[in-house]
């Protein structure tokens, strides 16, 4: 049984009742037959851009890492304007909060959020998408922050996939950080 074959925000999509629920979280609810009925996500999503109006210098991108993980980077464009003096900066790599079971790296508070922490650090950031709970168990979101993790890694030659990590990280210098 696929026990996430529907999601949705609406409760009566489900069918059932009340007294059908075993468990109730904030974001979802446990069935007694064993289903999880996902609300689906009430948090706003910010696209990327590259130039976001809410913060100044900041220019942002969404790119795959696999088929199952994504992430959002961020650069600060004085970085895109002194391309050519060699001077790369540190990577943060960031992990959302949300307990592994709500939030995303593209919502409009964690975007925000490491915009901010660009900006005023110098930094470029990798935001990793990981997969939520219960639509895959733990500890598949641990696998996809360390594959995402492995990814940035395979940079450190200046071949890997992604041009702004080439081209402005200095990957002699990660720091991993989340709440």
């Amino acid at each position: 049984m696929n026990y996430f074959s529907s999601i949705s925000s609406s409760k009566s999509e489900w069918n059932y009742s009340e007294s059908d629920i075993a468990k109730k979280f904030l974001f979802f609810n446990v069935l007694k037959d064993g289903r999880v009925h996902v609300f689906t996500s009430i948090f706003e999503k910010a696209p990327p851009s590259d130039h976001p109006v809410s913060t100044p210098g900041v220019e942002t991108k969404d790119v795959n890492i696999s088929p199952d993980i994504s992430a959002r980077i961020f650069l600060p464009t004085s970085a895109v304007n002194s391309a050519g003096n060699n001077n790369k900066l540190p990577l943060l790599f960031y992990i959302h909060g949300g307990g592994f079971c709500m939030q995303s790296a593209f919502s409009v508070e964690y975007s925000l959020f490491v915009s901010l922490v660009v900006a005023e650090a110098s930094v470029i950031a990798v935001s990793v998408e990981y997969s939520l709970f219960p639509k895959r168990y733990i500890p598949a979101c641990y696998d996809d922050c360390w594959d995402a993790l492995q990814w940035v890694a395979s940079h450190c030659k200046g071949l890997g996939p992604e041009p702004w990590i080439n081209a402005h990280a200095d990957l002699g210098r990660i720091f991993v950080s989340g709440d």
